[in-house]
C-alpha cells in the first residue's frame, strides 16, 4: 500500500506540472542507483576482465590521456556498469511515458488507480 501511496502523489504533483513524464523513474533511480551498481559491478567485471577488455581499454585511454592532457576514465568497469543501469532506466522511463500518456497500457489495477485520471 505505501508503493501505492508514493506513485499517487508523484501522480499529482505530474498532474500540477510538477514533475516530468517519467518522475517515478527518476525517483525510483535516485533511490537505487548505487545498490543497483553494486550488484551489477561484479558481474560486469567479470564478464570483461573474462576478455581482457578492461586491460586493454586501461592501456590504451592511459596513453591517450598522457598524449592529449585529456582525463578519460581507464576505468571500463565502472562506465560499464554505470551505462549499462542508465540504459535500464532509460527503458523504464519509457514505459512509464506511454502508460502516463496511453490508457490501454495501465494493464494492472495499480496503474490504472494512480494514471486512470490522466486526461490526455
Amino acid at each position: 500500500m505505501q508503493n501505492f501511496h508514493l506513485f499517487f502523489l508523484l501522480y499529482r504533483l505530474y498532474e500540477k506540472k510538477y514533475l516530468s513524464n517519467n518522475a517515478a523513474t527518476n525517483y525510483l533511480q535516485t533511490r537505487t542507483q548505487s545498490q543497483l551498481f553494486t550488484a551489477f559491478q561484479p558481474k560486469v567485471k567479470a564478464s570483461l576482465g573474462k576478455v581482457g577488455a578492461d586491460t586493454v581499454w586501461k592501456n590504451i585511454i592511459s596513453k591517450y590521456n598522457t598524449l592529449t592532457g585529456q582525463a578519460v576514465t581507464t576505468d571500463l568497469n565502472e562506465y560499464v556498469t554505470t551505462e549499462t543501469i542508465n540504459g535500464v532506466f532509460k527503458m523504464v522511463a519509457e514505459k512509464e511515458t506511454g502508460i502516463r500518456n496511453n490508457a490501454a497500457l495501465r494493464t494492472t489495477s495499480i496503474l490504472q488507480q494512480v494514471f486512470g485520471a490522466v486526461k490526455k
